[in-house]
């Protein structure tokens, strides 16, 4: 049997320790590209909200943050801000989105572009029309309005459909004076869903 070529043989030890990083890099990059995919839009989304919540605080109304409701359909609901204002309650969803969105207030889906890539998703309007409807169900007889915030780094090229603003005015969505609804009405259209009293 012939011998090991010497210098096959002194590579050895190194080709081993190659081979065995690799096989533990493998498992590794894996999970860091799990993550990424799954925590990271997650962890997005829970910083969006608390930008929010924080704009929402400094008002100075009482606010209510990461709630669970009844759904009124046998099930439960998660809100993300429910603000009291002295013109009723707001039930406020956050987006923490970036690039273009675009979508209309009676679509069932938007979509997300970011560069050229496409991601569809719920349209948050309608999901917080849900959400209002829960609160509803709750206080009775309380004007209960409902609004979508986007983080600032969403843009809308076609125009943000009624309901829609973004959080650098989220805090005019909850002062009632003249001159703020005014401006919030320029910016972000109309609330949803519709108000249920004379209050604006």
């Amino acid at each position: 049997m012939p011998s090991p070529d010497p210098l096959i043989a002194a590579l050895a030890p190194i080709t081993t320790l190659v081979t065995d990083w690799a096989l533990w890099m493998i498992p590794l990059v894996l999970l860091l590209v799990a993550l990424r995919f799954l925590l990271l839009p997650k962890l997005r989304g829970i910083l969006g909200e608390r930008r929010v919540g924080a704009v929402l605080e400094r008002i100075g109304t009482e606010c209510l943050h990461d709630v669970i409701f009844p759904d009124g359909r046998g099930g439960l609901t998660q809100v993300d801000h429910v603000v009291l204002t002295g013109a009723g309650l707001v039930v406020v969803e956050t987006k923490n989105y970036r690039g273009s969105i675009f979508g209309q207030e009676r679509e069932a889906q938007w979509t997300q572009r970011l560069g050229r890539q496409s991601f569809r998703f719920q349209n948050p309007v309608r999901q917080n029309y849900l959400h209002t409807q829960a609160v509803k169900a709750l206080v009775p007889g309380v004007p209960v309005l409902g609004w979508v915030v986007f983080t600032d780094s969403a843009r809308f090229p076609k125009g943000k459909p009624d309901g829609v603003c973004n959080s650098a005015i989220a805090a005019v969505l909850v002062d009632n004076s003249a001159e703020n609804r005014g401006r919030r009405d320029r910016a972000c259209g109309k609330p949803t869903p519709k108000p249920t009293s004379t209050t604006p």
